[in-house]
């Protein structure tokens, strides 16, 4: 067995397993894991002290947790509730005595597992996500923005790196590696690119700086394709045609039509800021072509994040944590940059997307 297939072998053994399922079940706002075994885990609702049996799965990438069973270890385990909760209240709770007192005799097994689970929890910079459990009835037509329902789908195939909240009803999924994680579908230059054929300031100039090039002077025509760099985004053809629709109606600008779209060419081929954009967009072209369409995340339209920013807001209204309005305000943010840009930040819709899903 080589290296890497020994390497994949302890990632993949029981005790790795079940401490990267800690460690993401964890980082929710209101879940710890107490056991976990071949199949099944045992699962603690700190805020409310509930015990839950689950199923889980995990592929090597996608842990997924669903058939929530709470365990009624009492007829009455009032008690133990609150002093789980108060546990994470900073209260002085003796767990041992809150256990003893509720269940009767707790096994150690039960009081080891519980205390192991509680001790494990750092609820240092945790988002309390509670608040925004059922918004999803609260979004109305957002749910069927076709934008919104491609990233819900999105979610069950490619889930997120983190679990925010457990509801105890609805399967929960969270990825070993976010590929969508930091993504920006970033397509403004080929935006851009296409916007320079029906910009009649731009034509204009271009026309003017063309008749001052073919006089010896280039410096006007340079000056005007760098600032407008988006241009090395156009295929030869298409920078032909933004040429031609140009210097429509001066016959001799046309006639040098082919001398002027060579200039333009040589000055981006020499110029080493230009050259790099372009190597940039041709591998863009080379991705996007070889791309499965299917396996990509769609791109999101100004309207689109206008309305996952309205609903954001209205989520933000609900919330009742500092660090959760905090969290809403930092997204919005991300998707308003995204669309300055003409851009699409798919880890900022994906996110939106789990917290409007809640």
């Amino acid at each position: 067995m080589d290296i890497g297939n020994f390497n994949n072998a302890l990632l993949l053994s029981n005790k790795n397993v079940e401490k990267l399922a800690r460690k993401y079940i964890n980082e929710s706002c209101n879940a710890v894991l107490m056991e976990m075994f071949e199949d099944k885990c045992i699962l603690a609702d700190h805020t409310t002290g509930q015990i839950f049996e689950a199923e889980y799965s995990f592929d090597g990438e996608t842990f997924e947790f669903k058939n929530f069973e709470e365990i009624e270890l009492e007829e009455n385990n009032t008690s133990l509730k609150e002093a789980i909760s108060d546990y994470f209240d900073d209260k002085n709770i003796n767990l041992t005595e809150a256990y003893e007192s509720a269940v009767g005799s707790v096994s150690d097994e039960f009081e080891s597992s519980l205390s192991e689970a509680l001790a494990s929890k750092n609820m240092e910079g945790i988002v309390d996500y509670s608040s925004l459990s059922g918004i999803n009835e609260e979004i109305g037509e957002l749910k069927e923005n076709a934008t919104f329902k491609a990233y819900s789908e999105r979610l069950e195939k490619k889930p997120a790196g983190s679990i925010k909240y457990f509801n105890w009803k609805s399967p929960v999924k969270v990825s070993v590696l976010d590929e969508d994680d930091n993504v920006i579908l970033n397509k403004s230059i080929f935006t851009k690119a296409k916007k320079l054929r029906t910009n009649t300031e731009f034509k204009k100039n271009l026309a003017e700086a063309a008749a001052v090039s073919l006089n010896g002077d280039s410096t006007i025509l340079e000056e005007l394709i760098a600032e407008n760099d988006s241009i090395v985004a156009l295929s030869e053809s298409e920078l032909q045609e933004l040429i031609g629709m140009s210097l429509i109606g001066n016959k001799k600008l046309m006639d040098s039509r082919k001398e002027i779209v060579e200039k333009i060419e040589d000055f981006i081929g020499e110029d080493v800021g230009l050259s790099e954009k372009r190597a940039i967009v041709e591998a863009e072209k080379a991705d996007d072509s070889e791309e499965n369409t299917e396996d990509s995340a769609p791109e999101a339209s100004e309207q689109d994040v206008e309305a996952i920013k309205k609903a954001l807001e209205k989520a933000k209204e609900k919330a009742t944590d500092e660090k959760l309005v905090s969290k809403i305000d930092s997204i919005i943010n991300s998707l308003t940059e995204a669309v300055e840009d003409e851009a699409t930040d798919v880890a900022a819709i994906k996110e939106a997307v789990i917290l409007l899903n809640m």
